[in-house]
C-alpha cells in the first residue's frame, strides 16, 4: 500500500539521494541532457513525495500567491499507476486553490496527461527549454489517470 505524500523543506528529506536520482534521470528525458542541480532549482519549495514502498515520485510547489507547482516528476518503471494523478489530488485537498504549472510544449506525454486531468490553458511562453504553456487545474476530471 502506498503512503502518501508528506512534505517538508529540502533539508529535512531523507531521502535526499532518491529523489536527487530520480530527478536527474526525468529532468533529462523531459528537458535535455543538461541536468540542473536540484538543490538550486527547488530552494524555497515544499518536496511532497510519494512511497509505493519505495520512492515512486515526487512534486515540488513553491507557495505564494498562487500555488505554482514546479516540478512532477514519477520514476519511470512506475509511471502510468496513478501515482501523477494522486499527488495533484492530494496537493489540490491540501491547497483548496487551483494549482498553476507551466509544461514544456515538446513534453507531449506530461501535457496530454495534464490535459487529460483537466487543465485548462492560461497563456504561452518562452524559456530557455522552449515555448511552454501555462496551466491551471483546479479539479481533476478524470481520476482514473
Amino acid at each position: 500500500m502506498a503512503r502518501f505524500p508528506w512534505a517538508c523543506p529540502w533539508e529535512y528529506v531523507k531521502q535526499i539521494n532518491e529523489i536527487k536520482n530520480l530527478f536527474n534521470e526525468v529532468f533529462i528525458e523531459a528537458i535535455g541532457p543538461n541536468a540542473a542541480i536540484i538543490e538550486k532549482e527547488i530552494e524555497g519549495e515544499k518536496i511532497y513525495a510519494y512511497y509505493n514502498p519505495n520512492l515512486a515520485g515526487f512534486a515540488t510547489i513553491w507557495e505564494g500567491d498562487e500555488i505554482f507547482l514546479h516540478f512532477l516528476f514519477i520514476k519511470k518503471s512506475e509511471r502510468r499507476k496513478r501515482i501523477g494523478t494522486a499527488l495533484i489530488k492530494a496537493l489540490l485537498e491540501y491547497y483548496k486553490k487551483p494549482i498553476k504549472l507551466k509544461c514544456l510544449i515538446k513534453n507531449k506525454n506530461a501535457l496530454a496527461f495534464y490535459k487529460k486531468l483537466g487543465a485548462k490553458e492560461c497563456s504561452f511562453g518562452e524559456s530557455i527549454d522552449g515555448p511552454y504553456v501555462l496551466l491551471s487545474i483546479e479539479k481533476i476530471l478524470d481520476p482514473t489517470l
